[in-house]
């Protein structure tokens, strides 16, 4: 994917499934976002995110999150 130019790879993960949660987080996946009630069972939903570095362009991987960290830490185990 990276060779093709992809930046990142976006997913949504249940706050309730710790399995996959720590699947993505051990592939390198972070929290970049809450979404409450994202299911139609109204449960709570994490985007995670797989961001690719640009070296070319030097760009720190974090630094590409932008307005999705809603001011909260993405490791918080609050999110």
């Amino acid at each position: 994917m990276m060779e093709s130019g992809c930046e990142e790879v976006t997913l949504e993960a249940e706050v309730t499934n710790k399995g996959a949660l720590a699947l993505y987080g051990r592939l390198g996946f972070i929290r970049a976002k809450r979404l409450y009630r994202y299911y139609l069972n109204g449960v709570d939903a994490f985007r995670l995110k797989l961001l690719f570095p640009r070296p070319d362009l030097g760009l720190d991987p974090m630094m590409m999150l932008g307005d999705e960290r809603d001011g909260q830490h993405m490791d918080s185990p609050y999110l």
